[in-house]
């Protein structure tokens, strides 16, 4: 599973500074009022630095889980007040049950084979309470994913410039990014480097991952995204 390069990780909210989190918390909101508008506990498995959590914080009881050190003491240090858990989405054990959980910014990628998808749900399931909500953005499948393409973008903050450039490939079912961030700061530059390899799972692969861990499921094809997005629901009585 990708993990992020600490110095890396210190430059990603720069980097992604004109994301629409709030948007997608907008989304996120309506789906819990319409599914279990009771629901008062959440955790955000792939939080990455707190973003999100950031804005559902005020309306829920939220956690953060994340398998990258250095993204997580961006979050901490920008939420001091919340709990976070460093662990993977495909193997995590909190003994706790919360009422909603989400995987947002396509973050689901980062299992990279159905098998490890499969356990990610399986996971899922057992720390949702009984009717809980589950809330997946996608990420592109095999047929979507931009293959051999070559993208950069620079930004600049604080005395701080970021030069980030990366090529995409797909081998099959995995798609992959090389990653190289040139951070530029009065004192020195540092050349970073980093290569994620991500799932691209068919639309049935999901829906029967859900299905396998016992959620139901439907697809939102508006969703936050263009990718839409994936609501699965527990059992409402106990398993």
């Amino acid at each position: 599973m990708p993990i992020y390069d600490p110095r890396s990780a210190e430059v990603y909210d720069l980097l992604h500074r004109n994301h629409s989190y709030d948007r997608e918390v907008d989304y996120v909101r309506a789906v819990v009022a319409r599914e279990m508008p009771q629901a008062r506990s959440l955790l955000d498995i792939a939080c990455g630095t707190g973003n999100h959590l950031g804005l559902l914080a005020p309306h829920f009881e939220v956690q953060g889980l994340d398998l990258s050190p250095g993204m997580l003491a961006r979050a901490q240090a920008k939420l001091p007040q919340l709990r976070f858990h460093e662990a993977s989405m495909a193997d995590f054990h909190l003994g706790q049950r919360f009422d909603v959980v989400t995987c947002l910014f396509r973050s689901i990628a980062a299992v990279s084979s159905v098998e490890a998808l499969q356990a990610s749900l399986r996971c899922i399931a057992a720390h949702l309470n009984p009717g809980g909500v589950v809330v997946v953005e996608p990420f592109f499948t095999p047929q979507t994913f931009w293959d051999q393409d070559l993208r950069v973008s620079q930004v600049e903050a604080d005395g701080v410039k970021v030069v980030w450039m990366y090529r995409s490939e797909r081998r099959g079912s995995v798609g992959f990014f090389h990653n190289h961030y040139l951070i530029g700061r009065p004192q020195g530059i540092e050349h970073v480097h980093e290569s994620h390899d991500l799932g691209l799972f068919e639309p049935e692969e999901i829906v029967h991952a859900f299905q396998a861990a016992g959620l139901s499921v439907r697809y939102d094809p508006q969703g936050m995204g263009p990718l839409g997005c994936y609501i699965g629901r527990a059992p409402l009585s106990d398993r």
